[in-house]
């Protein structure tokens, strides 16, 4: 076989594969998109990721899925080749500013509970409060930016953004 027929061959596959992908994850993403708890306002996705703007009750929470990378075959290999894992983040407003922190569960810097801590600017009581709700909600990665805050979770589903609007409402109840 010939060097063209090869690369002509191998263009077709990748090709073919990312059609098969995106149609695919159409069905997927409005799956997912279905067992989101609040009312969705839009959503965005791909074959790797899912963007979900939703309204719970009045509160502007964002969620963002990253999956398998199942756009193209070399990317789904080296996904899990380097033993990466799916996320998803969940982002909100708290309605007040709570300073900054960057906590994480592996790591280096400041020990808080279960978190390893490096940038912190929040009063101690607000984040150890706050660290300690993620910590019982299985939140991977906390980080707070004023009035934003992000958290993440290693999981691809809808089903965290019920955990985050617990500790929305558990902060809100002691501020």
């Amino acid at each position: 076989m010939e060097p063209a027929a090869i690369v002509l061959y191998a263009v077709l596959l990748l090709a073919a594969w990312y059609l098969l992908a995106s149609f695919l994850a159409r069905f997927a993403n409005r799956r997912v998109v279905s067992k989101c708890p609040c009312e969705v306002v839009r959503y965005l996705g791909d074959p790797s990721s899912l963007y979900v703007n939703l309204n719970c009750g009045g509160k502007k929470v964002e969620v963002y899925i990253r999956r398998e990378p199942w756009d193209n075959p070399l990317n789904l290999a080296a996904f899990y080749l380097l033993r990466r894992s799916a996320y998803t983040a969940v982002r909100f407003s708290l309605g007040f500013d709570a300073g900054v922190i960057d906590a994480s569960r592996s790591g280096a810097g400041r020990r808080v509970g279960n978190y390893y801590v490096v940038n912190i600017s929040t009063p101690r009581e607000l984040a150890e409060r706050l660290l300690s709700l993620a910590d019982e909600a299985g939140v991977w990665r906390v980080t707070v930016s004023g009035e934003l805050v992000q958290l993440l979770w290693r999981g691809k589903d809808c089903s965290y953004v019920e955990k985050a609007l617990s500790i929305i409402k558990n902060i809100a109840k002691e501020r």
